[in-house]
């Protein structure tokens, strides 16, 4: 896994992952 704690942007992009793949299985 990638250092995300690093990054403050990396809780970001692991939030708009989660949404993106909740509006792919809705579909």
């Amino acid at each position: 896994m990638l250092n995300l704690q690093q990054k403050p942007t990396g809780s970001l992009f692991l939030i708009i992952i989660l949404v993106v793949t909740v509006k792919l299985m809705r579909i």
